[in-house]
């Protein structure tokens, strides 16, 4: 069987995902679109079960939304899983109302019970079953009760009765004339649904079918909307189909939703008050800023630093004497193509990098606890008070909080941006936020040229990130693109207390992809990068600054002389981190030798320019590559790319000439 699993955003549903699936995940693509999908195999069936994107509706109001109407239309699948938040029951239904009328078999597991259980309340899965017309399972995906009953009822999945709501004479008159009109529908899909989605305004049923009378339905659409307006029945079509919808679902609630005798019903006021803090303008905003500073010194004060130290220890007195040993034994050469190739290519490039994983991992835990604490969310909330003055659209906050992980998922983020000039502007200030593929290079200079000061340095760069992306965002607001208002709509999470096991799951999941993703970058840029510094017009064995590599740098360095870092070197190890940005510290470490020669080539202040050029400079292949693949337009990609550049050079022109007069 091959099964889609939808629901609305935070109800659970990744929980339930890897629940079901363990470790039989991957992702993939969906023929046509560019949004990934997860797919995994059930335990236990071997059943295929599609992950798709939270939604609140079928009706897309984004990209990544459409990609709902899109799977449910195209792909071919035997079911459905529809996840609820039981606590939220009345916002979640309208998606599970739209699912039903599709009349597609659907089983429909009711989570987080546990939670609404504390709420003193319990939900009548009978009655429940009996108003939906079809089978539902009570389940807690977090505690792993209720996942084998899903596991047992989705092979017989099926609709107890077709699912008819009665809209009214205007709307069901409407449906009619619709339905004969559709002479093709989708077989799997009731033509009914199709007909409802019509009227609803969405536009994948036009995309995605190729209707031959599209004309006459549209027209259909808009008469019965005046119809709607004029007999005042509501404001909108949409908004006469969802109020029908909202009365089931009351009538639904007062049926099913019970109240636990004896039970005291949990109160919010507490949450409440934490939340008029934590989501305040101003003081919001300084307990992130406190909490990052602590999260940043004990990445890179009180536990990163003394296991990279340990990892360094082991790399420089262990593993690089043996492996050197080994190869001898083997009658390599020490001054040998081979030797040189992984003893001063690889090993020291890659191990340049890995040293910094345990505050790589660190980090990124730090941070899943703030996402399953429901706190990032809050944060969210702040940010949309300080970047919608900016001309950023409030959905950028999603996309640009994720560009400190990468950017690359970050530049897929924007998807949730309905309008396009808003997604571009946005994706052209996403690489200024400071991804964990920069997180070496600041380690490496940061310990060096700032070993009192780390954590702050490393965070005046990551504020910096954010500064520049707002002036930026600003910037293009008044000249390139014009502001377009759009509503901001977040779904808050309640507090919840993370598992460990899942927050050092997805810990190691992250610091997996860090290594799978720029490990292909730092072993072949590695020895790459050997090869250029070896090799020169004279030969194989070159003095450094005749190598070919030199002369690449030569051509550029004189670019950055105002920046203070004008030397080959500098300017060798920025091309390269064009394929990677970890790829600046590795390189560093291979031209210049060792920690010693990146001392002799900087001043602190020289280190400080080239630490922001580093932050805010072209993003990697793999980002610009997105870039590309969301725009469909090079020109575009182009413009991106340039701006990223032009921002870079001037503002490390201003630190450093502005430090040279301080100093």
């Amino acid at each position: 069987m091959r099964l889609m699993l939808i629901g609305n955003p935070n109800v659970g549903k990744t929980t339930l995902f890897n629940s079901l699936t363990g470790a039989n995940a991957h992702v993939g693509n969906w023929s046509g679109v560019t949004v990934d999908k997860l797919v995994g195999s059930i335990k236990k069936t071997n059943d295929e079960l599609i992950d798709l994107p939270g939604t609140y509706s079928v009706t897309p109001s984004s990209e990544d939304e459409g990609v709902v109407t899109y799977a449910l239309l195209n792909e071919s699948y035997d079911g459905l899983l529809n996840i609820v938040d039981a606590t939220h029951l009345k916002r979640n239904l309208h998606l599970t109302i739209q699912l039903l009328e599709a009349n597609v078999p659907m089983l429909v597991a009711m989570n987080m019970m546990d939670a609404l259980h504390r709420k003193g309340l319990n939900l009548n899965l009978e009655k429940l079953e009996k108003m939906l017309g079809v089978n539902g399972v009570l389940i807690s995906a977090r505690k792993n009760e209720g996942i084998d009953e899903v596991i047992h009822q989705l092979p017989a999945l099926t609709l107890k009765k077709p699912f008819r709501l009665y809209y009214g004479i205007t709307i069901e008159t409407a449906i009619s004339q619709i339905l004969s009109l559709l002479s093709e529908t989708p077989q799997h899909l009731d033509a009914r649904w199709i007909a409802i989605q019509a009227l609803e305004g969405n536009e994948g049923i036009y995309q995605s079918l190729s209707l031959a009378n599209e004309v006459p339905i549209r027209a259909i659409v808009e008469e019965t909307e005046r119809k709607i307006i004029n007999e005042k029945v509501a404001l909108s079509l949409k908004g006469a189909i969802f109020n029908k919808r909202r009365e089931f679902i009351h009538q639904l609630y007062r049926e099913c939703m019970e109240t636990i005798p004896g039970f005291k019903v949990e109160t919010k006021p507490k949450l409440t008050k934490v939340d008029r803090y934590l989501t305040h303008p101003i003081i919001g905003t300084l307990i992130f800023l406190v909490l990052m500073f602590l999260i940043y010194v004990v990445t890179f004060d009180l536990v990163g630093n003394p296991i990279s130290d340990g990892f360094s220890a082991v790399l420089d007195e262990w593993i690089v004497p043996n492996l050197s040993n080994f190869l001898v034994s083997l009658g390599a050469n020490p001054d040998g193509f081979i030797y040189g190739a992984l003893i001063d290519g690889l090993v020291a490039g890659v191990g340049g990098v890995i040293v910094f994983l345990p505050q790589i991992l660190i980090l990124f835990f730090c941070l899943s606890l703030m996402e399953a604490t429901g706190y990032m969310a809050r944060v969210a909330i702040v940010m949309d008070y300080i970047f919608s003055g900016f001309g950023l659209n409030g959905k950028a906050i999603v996309p640009l909080v994720t560009g400190f992980g990468c950017n690359v998922p970050a530049i897929m983020a924007t998807r949730t941006i309905p309008d396009r000039n808003e997604r571009i502007k946005t994706m052209m200030v996403i690489p200024f936020m400071s991804c964990s593929a920069r997180l070496p290079v600041y380690v490496l200079f940061v310990g060096m040229f700032f070993a009192k000061y780390q954590s702050l340095v490393i965070m005046g760069l990551y504020l910096l990130g954010i500064v520049i992306a707002l002036l930026s965002a600003k910037l293009l607001s008044v000249s390139i693109f014009k502001k377009t208002e759009d509503n901001f709509i977040l779904e808050v999470p309640p507090y919840r207390v993370p598992q460990v096991k899942n927050l050092i799951s997805q810990t190691l999941n992250r610091g997996s992809d860090f290594i799978h993703t720029a490990g292909k970058f730092i072993v072949l840029g590695s020895v790459i990068l050997w090869l250029l510094q070896e090799m020169g017009p004279a030969g194989l064995h070159v003095a450094s600054d005749e190598s070919y590599l030199a002369m690449l740098g030569s051509v550029l360095a004189p670019l950055f002389l105002p920046l203070g870092f004008g030397t080959w070197q500098a300017a060798s190890s920025l091309v390269v981190g064009f394929l990677a940005k970890e790829l600046v510290a590795s390189s560093m470490l291979i031209i210049c030798g060792a920690e010693a020669g990146i001392l002799t080539l900087f001043t602190p202040l020289q280190a400080f320019s080239f630490l922001v050029f580093s932050l805010l400079y072209i993003p990697c292949l793999s980002t610009v590559g997105v870039m590309y693949q969301e725009t469909k337009s090079a020109k575009t990609t182009g413009l991106m790319v340039a701006f990223g550049l032009i921002v870079a050079y001037l503002v490390s022109l201003i630190v450093y000439q502005l430090g040279l007069i301080i100093v």
